[in-house]
C-alpha cells in the first residue's frame, strides 16, 4: 500500500478519488507546527544554549486535526535525534535533542543549540529563541493509525492515533524571515550567518530550493553590512527616519 503525504491525501478524501483501489494508504506522512509564546531556556553556559520545545500537543489544530500525545513512538528517532532547520535534511543540524518526553499531554523536546565555533547559523538560531524572535517549531512525523473525523465542526479533521517522530524542525513560522532578522539585528544579535547564507543561495543561482533567490535577496539587501537597522517600533520619528534611508537605497 502507499504512503502520503498529508495534503495530498486530505485532498484525497475531500474529493473521494483515490490512485488506485482498496485500502487507501497504511502510512501518512505529515508536518505540524506548534506556536509558542516563550521558549523556556534552561541553561545558557560556556557558549552553549539549551530549551524545552513543546513540540505538539493534543489539540485541535487549524487543519481540525488532533494528535494522541500518548501515541508518539520515539524509539527510531533518538537513534538519531537531530534537530533541523525547516525541515532541511541536507544541512547540518542546528541543534540535538537531548530528551524527548510526553508530560501534561504535550510531547515536550529538550534541545542543545550548536556553539558559535562549530556552526554559527545554529548559534544564531538558539540566540533568536532566546531573545523572542522565534516562536515556533514543526515536527515531521509518520502516522501509522488514524481515524476520520464525523464532527462537522471538523471538516476533513483527522484524529492520528499513533505516529512515529521522524524529526523536529525550528522554523520562521508564520514565514517572515526579513522581519525576524531586521528586528533581531536592531536588538544586537548577531545576524552574520544568514547574510552569509542569502550571499551563498545569491551564488548559487537557485541550487538552494529551501532560500528562493527572492528571500535571499531581500535578506542580503537588510543585512548586508554597510546597511544600518533601526527598529521601528511605534516611534513616528523613527519611522520618517527609516523610510529616508530606504529611499537613498533606492537611489544607489
Amino acid at each position: 500500500m502507499p504512503m502520503y503525504k498529508l495534503p495530498e491525501f486530505r485532498e484525497f478524501i475531500k474529493k473521494q478519488t483515490f490512485p488506485e483501489p482498496g485500502p487507501v494508504a497504511d502510512t501518512i506522512c505529515g508536518r505540524k507546527t506548534a506556536y509558542l509564546d516563550k521558549v523556556k531556556v534552561v541553561e545558557e553556559k560556556d557558549g552553549i544554549l539549551v530549551c524545552d520545545f513543546v513540540i505538539s500537543n493534543g489539540s485541535i489544530d487549524r487543519d481540525f486535526d488532533t494528535i494522541n500525545p500518548d501515541g508518539w513512538n520515539l524509539e527510531n528517532y533518538r537513534k538519531n535525534p537531530v534537530v533541523l532547520w525547516d525541515h532541511e535534511w541536507d544541512d547540518p543540524p542546528v541543534a540535538k535533542s537531548l530528551e524527548e518526553r510526553v508530560e501534561n499531554g504535550q510531547l515536550i523536546g529538550r534541545a542543545q543549540f550548536v556553539s558559535r565555533e562549530i556552526y554559527d547559523f545554529g548559534y544564531m538560531i538558539g540566540q533568536m529563541y532566546k531573545n523572542g524572535f522565534l516562536n515556533a517549531v514543526s515536527c515531521g512525523f509518520r502516522a501509522t493509525e488514524w481515524k476520520y473525523v464525523e464532527d462537522e465542526s471538523r471538516p476533513w479533521g483527522i484524529d492520528f492515533l499513533a505516529q512515529e517522530l521522524l524529526e523536529y524542525s525550528c522554523c520562521t513560522i508564520p514565514a517572515n524571515p526579513e522581519a525576524t532578522l531586521i528586528k533581531a539585528k536592531a536588538a544586537g544579535i548577531d545576524v552574520t550567518a544568514a547574510r552569509r547564507l542569502a550571499e551563498k543561495a545569491l551564488e548559487s543561482s537557485g541550487a538552494m530550493p529551501y532560500l528562493p533567490q527572492e528571500t535571499a535577496e531581500k535578506i542580503y539587501a537588510l543585512l548586508r553590512e554597510d546597511k544600518t537597522v533601526i527598529d521601528m517600533h511605534t516611534d513616528s520619528l523613527l519611522k520618517m527616519q527609516m523610510q529616508v534611508q530606504i529611499n537613498e537605497n533606492m537611489e544607489v
